[in-house]
């Protein structure tokens, strides 16, 4: 069962999705045959890596080919960061493509934003994508909550997260991640059903149909 959307550090006996950077990828076999990946991954450019005059033609040449793998389901984290990384522009240019790719594959993307949340609405506005769009690691106020479910995204919150923020995401909308957290899932899915005033088991179902949704056979 996948309740963890996005990982850093994969823990035993875990089903999530490790986000992973392409030339890291590259050096990882590709599953063979019809069965069900041992390790799902989400791939992409975050943008604390980018280069400074962004990726190279053959960075997305790896990065296309290795999106079509059946062991990414999702891609990213990529997004942009007003704080670190590149001159904004590099980094809109980057997510724009990324984005791209993903709505062409019909994978989620796992969005990285830092104070670059009216640039990512504008994005999502220009583009019109199919796929969903994943906001990370929210730690945002519940004003700022409600701007992004009304702009149709979905949030994910890990080990740190603002309940009043919590309190503002519908069940549909709301998934779980441990992103660099050493907590397993199940500590951060049991904090956010005393935050929600539910069951963890109540709070597991829900997010797990929104898995279902987002990530289909694979979740």
């Amino acid at each position: 069962m996948l309740l963890d959307i996005h990982t850093h550090n994969l823990k035993p006996g875990e089903r999530a999705v490790l986000s992973i950077e392409p030339e890291a990828l590259a050096t990882i076999p590709e599953p063979s045959g019809a069965n069900r990946p041992e390790v799902l991954y989400s791939v992409g450019f975050h943008p604390w890596n980018l280069p400074p005059a962004g990726p190279s033609p053959d960075d997305w040449a790896l990065f296309k080919r290795l999106a079509e793998r059946p062991d990414v389901v999702a891609i990213g984290e990529c997004g942009l960061d007003l704080l670190k990384g590149p001159i904004l522009a590099i980094q809109m240019n980057a997510f724009r493509e990324q984005a791209e790719t993903a709505d062409r594959l019909g994978k989620p993307l796992i969005i990285h934003c830092v104070k670059g949340y009216e640039q990512i609405i504008s994005i999502k506005k220009e583009l019109k994508p199919k796929t969903p769009w994943i906001i990370h690691g929210f730690r945002g106020k519940a004003s700022v909550a409600r701007m992004l479910i009304t702009a149709g995204f979905y949030l994910s919150i890990g080990e740190k997260f603002n309940p009043q923020a919590l309190a503002e995401i519908p069940s549909d909308r709301l998934l779980l991640e441990t992103d660099e957290s050493t907590l397993p899932i199940t500590a951060i899915l049991t904090a956010a059903a005393q935050a929600t005033g539910k069951t963890p088991e109540a709070l597991q179902n829900e997010i797990t149909t929104t898995v279902s949704a987002i990530f289909g056979a694979l979740a």
